[in-house]
């Protein structure tokens, strides 16, 4: 259990730094400039 929950959290440290960097990416990136796809599912909160 010890290992698994290590991981776990690890793996969440970097979900959220990957979610920051992402967000940092999109606000700098010109809505609608790239796939509608990929917009829409931000929006939706997917990434």
């Amino acid at each position: 259990m010890g290992v698994m929950q290590e991981i776990k959290e690890k793996w969440q440290k970097y979900l959220k730094e990957m979610a920051e960097s992402n967000e940092k990416m999109w606000k700098g990136r010109k809505p609608g400039c790239c796939n509608k796809e990929e917009d829409r599912e931000v929006k939706d909160g997917k990434y």
